[in-house]
């Protein structure tokens, strides 16, 4: 058991499975909320459509609805899938300040982006400022598809991926990549740009090292865990550049 003595707010992704619906919201717990464990979870209890409370919360806690999507109206193929804040204070992205968010930076933590994992092409980025609520797309194109992992680099920028064994719609700037790419992204500007060094596969989760390495999971059948190691570090140039790929090989069965 531990002593809450301050505010805690920890942004979480919650998904819904049974019913069309999923949240992104806050959960808090209070000066005032007394002792709360530290190692029991909420416990999950059947969501109602419209409603705000997904969580049977301990007591001090309490849940808030940053957003809703109707995946069943707007996103059908669409799964609520990875977030990421922003790691360090930016520019306001033009995207959310073109759907009136006036201010013109945003500090650590303000804004929370989101891969859209839609299978039949038109899959986007999308970036809520935590603050005004307000939603926007980063960036959407027909060759995108199944985004899900997504990483905020050392060097500030974003690297997203698709999920895809086989393409159905290839990037017309790498038509030779048979399975799916993942892609650096400008988190102000939106501009982003493959990256087949980092293999075509089905994308899944995505690590840096210290020493700036990248490691990519394909998540077919295969299982493989691949490691680049860049021929220059990136954050001298802002982005990822070319280097070498490999992948774990396991010997002894």
């Amino acid at each position: 058991m531990q002593t809450i003595n301050k505010k805690v707010i920890i942004t979480v992704l919650v998904a819904m499975v049974i019913l069309p619906t999923f949240y992104i919201g806050y959960i808090t717990a209070d000066s005032n909320g007394g002792l709360i464990s530290s190692r029991r979870s909420a416990e999950c209890i059947p969501l109602t459509a419209g409603s705000a409370q997904p969580y049977k919360l301990p007591l001090g806690w309490k849940i808030e609805t940053i957003i809703e999507e109707d995946i069943a109206q707007a996103y059908i193929e669409d799964l609520p899938d990875m977030n990421q804040q922003n790691m360090i204070a930016i520019d306001m992205p033009q995207a959310l300040k073109d759907h009136g968010v006036n201010d013109d930076s945003a500090e650590r933590g303000r804004l929370l982006y989101q891969t859209h994992e839609r299978w039949e092409g038109g899959a986007s980025v999308s970036v809520v400022d935590l603050e005004t609520r307000i939603a926007a797309k980063m960036l959407e194109a027909d060759h995108l598809e199944a985004l899900d992992g997504l990483l905020w680099t050392p060097w500030n920028t974003l690297i997203f991926a698709e999920e895809m064994d086989e393409q159905k719609i290839r990037d017309p700037n790498v038509p030779d990549a048979i399975g799916g790419l993942a892609y650096e992204m400008d988190p102000v500007s939106g501009e982003y740009w493959p990256l087949p060094q980092l293999g075509a596969m089905a994308h899944e989760g995505i690590m840096i090292d210290e020493n700036m390495n990248i490691y990519v999971v394909d998540e077919d059948k295969r299982g493989s865990i691949y490691k680049f190691i860049p021929n220059e570090n990136p954050m001298i140039n802002g982005r990822i550049g070319d280097g070498d790929l490999y992948v774990l090989r396991i010997i002894d069965d």
